[in-house]
């Protein structure tokens, strides 16, 4: 016997008959009894067998047992399925943010459903089912665990001998899968939750709005969050705004009055009503809670803490005495190159802000084998604020400006200022957020610093060249339609923008993983 409501068993099974009688005490986490043939105690798991998935599986979607038996039964399945695809996401979501694995991973053994909504501080009716939707995603396992209910010593009179003996009520209680405690949880090696985060508090809001994106052709950061859709990094990078203090509610557009003089307006006169605190402030600089910047660098060193040793080992990188990785971001792929190279010297390229708040929330490599060169452009790209980096304070700089980072950092862009000479150049997820004017430039900037016999290491998620899949790497490219202003490529569409540039030795390889490299050589 299985289930929470019933039995999938034999027809007019005795188990049922005490389920109207457990019901109506039922406690949060309770599900039927057990009993073997031999009217024993069970304490099975209300968890589908391996031979009984594939049915509990169409259970799972509405489906009767023996009612999928033509095509376009399949079909409907199929389109349930693909129609129910952003419940699946948003449990996930939601039981990262609430701290769900956390919580467990911290626990002592298993918790029933009570304690984890005691723990996490919501209500149980939520909890309870929250935590039932994550057990057949493989996001936690459940056991069972019996206790005597009085509520059916009142009928033992009239039952059966072998069900009367039994009066045992299971509740459920849960812990970890293999998956959570390997990625879901804070402080794992491996853990992907501050990416998960942000692609639900970020990436989500941005493809609510698909539709509208594919009518435009342009991302739609001002319909999610108000900021302009030329300036790709405001809506990861912004941060606090004087009057608005750590408020993360909700934003809309509203009244088209400016925050004040001088401060930039995500749309030309737009300002945005907070929903929490009523106040009102720029989009792009409206502070959340944790900050975009901090959320997106972090889940950055979590992808590359599982993809990074494979796209650094697609090629033998040990030529390359001097490595530029360009958007290096808090460094973590940086480390991982100079671990499997440890006669190379490599130098971390990124925004100011980035460096810094890398420094304070991340273990940075130190000495002379890693180097951070940082850069820092606010506004647009001509003319726009710097910040210092000493003091904190705008200021208006042409070209080059020298700010101290925590590294000897030299503030730059690089799409406009000097690239640190190198041997070889790691673009890791940098030239699908460009279109192909920009991704032509930047490589061409490359190509200008790189010394003599050096080349370019792409990381991207390639496509099929007949682009029919992988169905993860098309998605990533309507990603970059919702959000950037690239698109995920072919290897010939690499090819050729990097021959077009001065690298025509080129070779790709597939990794396995969920990004693939590219080397071409000058």
């Amino acid at each position: 016997m299985q289930g929470r409501g019933g039995c999938i068993g034999k027809p007019g099974c005795a188990h049922s008959l005490l389920i109207p009688l457990i019901r109506p005490m039922e406690p949060s986490g309770a599900i039927c009894l057990g009993l073997t043939p031999g009217g024993q105690q069970s304490a099975r798991a209300a968890v589908p067998s391996t031979a009984g998935s594939r049915l509990v599986n169409r259970l799972r979607c509405g489906a009767r047992p023996g009612a999928m038996g033509s095509p376009q039964d399949g079909a409907y399945l199929l389109l349930s399925q693909h129609a129910s695809g952003f419940m699946v996401s948003q449990v996930l979501f939601a039981a990262c943010e609430l701290g769900v694995f956390d919580l467990l991973a911290e626990a002592p053994g298993p918790l029933d459903a009570t304690a984890i909504a005691e723990g996490l501080g919501t209500s149980s009716r939520g909890t309870e089912r929250l935590l039932e939707a994550c057990v057949p995603l493989q996001l936690l396992d459940v056991d069972t665990r019996g206790e005597r209910d009085p509520y059916l010593a009142i009928f033992r009179s009239g039952l059966p001998a072998s069900i009367a003996a039994v009066g045992i009520l299971y509740i459920s209680v849960y812990r970890n899968s293999g998956l959570a405690s390997a990625f879901l949880t804070r402080l794992g090696p491996r853990s992907q939750r501050a990416m998960l985060l942000y692609l639900g508090r970020t990436t989500y809001r941005c493809w609510a709005h698909l539709a509208e994106a594919v009518r435009q052709g342009g991302n739609q950061y001002p319909r999610a969050f108000g900021v302009p859709a030329g300036d790709l990094w405001a809506a990861i990078y912004r941060g606090p705004v004087p009057g608005l203090r750590g408020c993360s509610g909700l934003l809309e557009l509203d009244s088209p009055r400016r925050l004040s003089q001088g401060s930039p307006s995500p749309v030309p006169g737009a300002r945005v009503a907070c929903h929490t605190c009523q106040t009102f402030g720029s989009a792009a600089l409206h502070p959340r809670s944790p900050g975009e910047r901090l959320q997106f660098t972090r889940g950055l060193q979590e992808v590359w803490s599982v993809e990074g040793r494979r796209v650094l080992t697609a090629f033998d990188l040990s030529a390359f005495p001097r490595i530029c990785d360009l958007g290096g971001g808090s460094g973590a792929l940086a480390k991982e190159c100079a671990a499997l190279y440890p006669q190379c010297r490599v130098t971390v390229f990124d925004l100011l802000e980035v460096v810094q708040a890398a420094e304070t929330h991340f273990s940075l490599p130190r000495g002379e084998q890693v180097v951070f060169h940082a850069a820092l452009l606010f506004g647009t790209r001509s003319g726009g604020h710097w910040l210092d980096g000493q003091a904190g304070r705008g200021a208006r700089h042409g070209g080059r400006h020298p700010a101290e980072g925590a590294a000897g950092s030299v503030a730059g862009d690089f799409f406009q200022d000097p690239l640190p000479e190198a041997d070889l150049y790691i673009l890791a997820r940098v030239l699908h957020d460009w279109a192909e004017d920009k991704c032509s430039r930047l490589l061409a900037r490359v190509h200008q610093a790189c010394r003599p016999g050096g080349g370019v290491l792409v990381v991207e998620s390639l496509l099929d060249e007949d682009r029919r899949g992988p169905l993860t790497t098309l998605l990533f490219s309507l990603n970059m339609l919702v959000q950037a202003e690239g698109q995920e490529r072919t290897p010939s569409q690499y090819r050729r923008l990097l021959a077009a540039a001065g690298f025509p030795r080129f070779r790709f390889q597939r990794t396995g993983g969920t990004y693939d490299a590219i080397l071409a050589g000058k």
